[in-house]
């Protein structure tokens, strides 16, 4: 039985605890994990986040966010799953990869579907994964495809559909508005900078050790070696114009003398607050594990 739909309007770009550690962790790639292995990432003030199956990245992140920017249309069903259209070739262009890697694109959205994400605060608990399935439309998803006149045609959509745990995190957690930037995030050379203004961009002030908001990040540990520890300060201090050019974001001293970062709400940036959510739900969110694609998907936008 069809799920009656309803358009959807553009959703946020991310929410507050999504860019404040464990999550998406500052790098650009990442070892898999065992399955069903579980990997504690990240704990701060902010709360707590465990990943299973294996652990989400920048890079991860960075297709997220410009599928849902780059999106053609989206519908969302009573039960919180959203789809996306999307055009794989446009996203691969908008994140200024070669646009025919569509196997490399489809390799981290297979990872954003098997990864189980627990993420607890002081105030609620959310559990789930961001990708339900995706599948192929009629339309085509990123291949040659025969065309109408016999010859061989490139395939221009694919539909994600995101789990009501994504649409739930916009409920519980603060919505960040933060599409505009978005461009300028992709340019950063390394992915320790992107967490970094993205973490900036989910608050209204910053005024914060170096040091301590990269631990925050999961950036660095305790056991980090020091040679990689001053490598990761260093990636930061190399894009530091483009931090205060871009983003408003300030790399100096602070009045202890510990290097600091200083940030003050950006104009091109805007929230949400948390919506009521029915009391049942609360304190816990349990969404479903990843389901695998299926045939009888319903959500799939309108063909053309």
């Amino acid at each position: 039985m069809k799920t009656r739909l309803q358009t959807s309007r553009t959703v946020p770009t991310t929410t507050a605890r999504q860019c404040r550690g464990g999550v998406f962790l500052p790098f650009r790639k990442f070892s898999k994990g065992e399955p069903d292995a579980t990997i504690v990432v990240t704990e701060n003030r902010w709360g707590k986040v465990t990943l299973k199956r294996c652990r989400l990245t920048q890079t991860h992140q960075n297709i997220l966010e410009a599928i849902l920017v780059n999106a053609e249309e989206m519908r969302e069903a009573p039960d919180g799953r959203i789809g996306v259209r999307y055009s794989p070739g446009k996203v691969l262009k908008y994140l200024e990869i070669r646009t025919n890697n569509y196997t490399w694109l489809y390799d981290q959205l297979d990872d954003l579907h098997a990864t189980l994400i627990e993420i607890e605060t002081k105030d609620w608990k959310a559990k789930g994964s961001m990708i339900f399935m995706s599948h192929e439309s009629k339309s085509g998803m990123g291949r040659m495809i025969p065309g109408k006149d016999g010859s061989r045609m490139e395939a221009r959509f694919q539909t994600v559909i995101f789990h009501p745990f994504f649409k739930h995190l916009r409920m519980v957690d603060a919505a960040v508005h933060y599409q505009s930037l978005l461009p300028e995030i992709l340019k950063l050379k390394h992915a320790v900078t992107q967490a970094l203004v993205r973490f900036c961009l989910t608050h209204d002030q910053v005024n914060m050790a170096l040091a301590d908001l990269l631990t925050a990040l999961g950036a660095i540990k305790e056991d980090t070696p020091e040679r990689t520890r001053r490598q990761i300060l260093k990636n930061v201090r190399d894009e530091r114009e483009i931090l205060e050019r871009d983003f408003g974001i300030l790399l100096r001293k602070m009045e202890d003398g510990r290097e600091g970062i200083f940030y003050r709400k950006h104009p091109k940036v805007w929230f949400e607050s948390p919506k009521p959510v029915p009391e049942p739900v609360l304190p816990e969110i349990e969404s479903e594990d990843p389901c695998p694609a299926n045939n009888g998907n319903d959500m799939g936008p309108n063909q053309r």
